[in-house]
């Protein structure tokens, strides 16, 4: 019983082991195959690891960093930081670089998610910091251009320049095209909100000829669409409703809700009502998001006004009033001001807790060493005691054993001094004669048990079950459970008592009471590394560790070797 229970926590340990490595093999690959293959990263984390089954810290965070970072590139985005959060805590203190620069950034694109803008910058100025440290241009130019996507909303138009060029320049300096151009992008919108028309216009000419050159299609209409946006508002009608209409009737563009209103405030200033009714109701069908709302009811305005139906374009002109005004309390909810106040008060509130983690942790330092410090006390009190009643044990079985085998040699000079006293004295008396005798016989039992012995360790080589192991062992292989038994009882057979006398030293694992067997029967120990599967070093602690078990004092595994053989 005490055996199958040892086998199954073995075999246990085993799948474990089995399991963590494979886990770790996956991450891997998932990690070296992201860039290239996010799809495939993604679904291998999904579909072929179980978290559960991750049992170190560092394996749980490096999952969440590394889930947080496939789904990212995938365009799922998240808006919960629960997934990430185990990376958050191992990766916090910058022990490894890489994993904090991924962690900061996936968090900070997260809280971006969440509206969180102090928290975005933060968290992705702590990124940077890793990421310079790394010189990883690729991440510093994601990096600036969430940092330049959170100043945007936070409409503080001169950091989200600032950060749009320092992205677009790393990108550029790697050569990174697909980032490259939505960076360059990102600049160009970045200078329209902050006034600069011209420098915004330069950058959209630049990047409607490079795609028109490199047949970008997807990414042409995306710019031009935008850029229609942009002329709308600098007054330049006649070249938006141009591009508009060639995406819509061209390129079969399906174009958003702000862009359908302002065709249908173009056609309207045209006197052509029907089509400006026409793109208007495909506005209204679209509408999603605040800007397109106020473009929809500025469009609705200018159809009422011009069929004269004055009271829809008062009504129109009070529901734009109601959202412009909403804009500018967003505007404000998100400005500068704002972010600053609450970075300041994120600051304050992170070192008041930082002080009350530090007193905890003193506290809870002082509580551990003192326990500590009285466990400490009584285990070495009761080692001490254990180990001086375990080495009188280890005396008397030494003596024991060792006297045994001086018994021959003190039985053959007593039998030699009787002869003598014989010899000298024809009438000794019958009690010496019976003397002579025992010993005698007894001497005669020794020679007995020692020629068994020596025959028994002679005839091993030639015994069914030893020639079965060496059979075993030329074919590479290893013995089975019945074949271990078979060699037990043999050992035991031609030594009575072996196996009792080690039980009786100490407790044996199975591999180690093999080793003995193995020693026993005359196995060298590179033979026996071969056939309990253990390395040369291996073996030689666990016979060196079986001296020091069985008499508590050190040896070698040479002086472990001996005492087997001499049993």
């Amino acid at each position: 019983m005490k055996h199958l229970f040892t086998l199954i926590l073995t075999l246990l340990l085993f799948t474990a082991c089995g399991e963590s490595k494979r886990n770790s093999q996956l991450l891997e690959r998932a990690e070296t195959i992201m860039n290239d293959s996010c799809d495939v990263a993604l679904s291998m984390l999904q579909d072929s690891i179980n978290p559960k089954t991750l049992t170190t810290e560092r394996g749980r965070a490096i999952y969440a960093v590394l889930l947080s970072q496939a789904l990212d590139k995938n365009y799922i985005d998240l808006t919960s930081d629960s997934i990430i959060a185990p990376a958050v805590e191992y990766f916090a203190n910058g022990d490894n670089p890489h994993y904090a620069m991924l962690t900061h950034y996936y968090h900070g694109k997260i809280l971006l998610n969440q509206n969180k803008l102090s928290d975005a910058i933060i968290s992705c100025t702590k990124a940077e910091n890793f990421a310079k440290e790394l010189n990883d241009d690729f991440y510093l130019g994601l990096i600036y251009g969430t940092i330049a996507k959170t100043y945007s909303l936070t409409h503080n138009h001169n950091e989200d320049i600032k950060y749009s060029q320092l992205s677009h320049s790393h990108f550029s300096k790697i050569n990174k095209q697909p980032h490259k151009k939505y960076a360059y992008f990102s600049l160009a919108i970045a200078y329209n909100n902050n006034g600069n028309f011209n420098e915004s216009e330069t950058i959209y000419k630049e990047l409607i000829d490079s795609a028109t050159f490199n047949c970008d299609t997807i990414f042409l209409i995306e710019v031009l669409e935008s850029y229609s946006h942009i002329l709308w508002y600098n007054q330049k009608t006649s070249q938006a409703k141009q591009i508009l209409k060639s995406l819509h009737c061209d390129y079969k563009h399906q174009l958003s809700a702000k862009s359908l209103a302002h065709l249908s405030e173009m056609y309207s200033n045209e006197g052509k009502q029907d089509s400006a009714t026409y793109f208007l109701a495909s506005a209204k069908n679209k509408a999603a998001i605040l800007t397109d709302s106020i473009a929809l009811t500025r469009a609705e305005y200018n159809i009422s006004f011009d069929k004269k139906e004055y009271l829809n374009a008062i009504y129109s002109l009070q529901t734009q009033i109601k959202r412009l005004n909403t804009s500018t309390e967003k505007v404000w909810e998100q400005s500068v001001m704002t972010l600053q106040r609450d970075y300041f008060e994120s600051q304050a509130k992170n070192a008041n807790l930082e002080v009350n983690s530090k007193k905890n942790q003193i506290i809870l330092i002082v509580i551990i060493s003192v326990a500590i410090l009285f466990i400490a006390i009584f285990m070495i009190y009761a080692l001490r005691m254990r180990n001086k009643a375990q080495q009188e044990r280890i005396n008397r079985i030494l003596n024991e054993h060792y006297q045994s085998q001086n018994l021959i040699s003190n039985a053959e000079n007593r039998i030699s001094e009787l002869e003598h006293l014989l010899a000298n004295e024809t009438n000794k008396s019958q009690s010496l004669i019976n003397e002579l005798a025992i010993q005698q016989d007894a001497l005669q039992l020794y020679y007995q048990q020692a020629k068994l012995r020596e025959e028994a360790t002679d005839n091993i080589d030639s015994s069914d079950i030893v020639i079965l192991f060496r059979q075993i062992l030329a074919k590479n292989s290893n013995p089975t459970k019945e074949d271990w038994e078979q060699l037990d009882k043999y050992i035991n057979q031609q030594f009575p008592g072996f196996k009792k006398i080690l039980y009786n030293l100490t407790k044996l694992s199975e591999i180690e009471y093999q080793v003995c067997l193995l020693l026993k029967s005359k196995f060298s120990p590179t033979e026996i590394t071969k056939l309990v599967n253990l390395s040369k070093s291996g073996l030689g602690n666990a016979r060196k560790r079986l001296f020091v078990k069985a008499f508590k004092t050190d040896g070698t595994a040479s002086d472990w070797d001996k005492f087997i053989i001499s049993l």
